[in-house]
């Protein structure tokens, strides 16, 4: 590969980076040019066909990188809300205990947002906020209109040594 294909990838690389800034692109492969040399120079590259096919290239690569991360934002927020928590904590004799942490799926792990040993020897158990992950996936999909959705008030379990469940709002 020539020097010269080298500065021209390297400006189509800067000309994306600078969102079409011919001049900044150029002054990055030329740190000690002059504002009009940037200008000129900037010019002459940015309407190279070879240059032009370079920028193309880069562009369709970020696109693609955006992607892939919009798609693994959207899967860690379907796991975070669609994991049942019966997997992850259980309710045995009137006590809550844990399920092994190496027991636990992949899917589960990324639904604890932490989890510390109290002084009195318990385990506590933090997880992400289920509401707030649905929330965001449906105005990904767009459920919901620009009005704020209202706040939910979490559903607290009062649960008996006899097993029996009872809710509050």
């Amino acid at each position: 590969m020539t020097d010269q294909s080298i500065e021209k990838k390297r400006f189509a690389r800067y000309y994306v980076l600078e969102n079409g800034n011919a001049s900044a692109a150029y002054r990055k492969i030329h740190p000690d040019c002059s504002d009009s040399a940037a200008h000129q120079g900037g010019a002459v590259l940015a309407r190279d066909s070879e240059v032009q096919g370079y920028i193309e290239l880069v562009e369709q690569e970020d696109a693609d990188r955006h992607q892939a991360m919009r798609d693994r934002v959207i899967q860690t927020l379907e796991r975070m809300a669609f994991t049942e928590v019966p997997g992850i904590v259980h309710l045995k004799g009137g006590v809550i205990t844990h399920e092994d942490w190496e027991n636990l799926s992949p899917e589960q792990r990324w639904c604890i947002q932490s989890a510390k040993q109290r002084e009195d020897g318990c385990i506590e158990v933090k997880l992400y906020d289920r509401i707030k992950c649905l929330e965001l996936l449906g105005k990904h999909v767009g459920m919901f209109s620009d009005k704020q959705v209202e706040n939910v008030a979490p559903v607290v379990w009062n649960i008996n040594l006899d097993g029996k469940r009872e809710t509050e709002q």
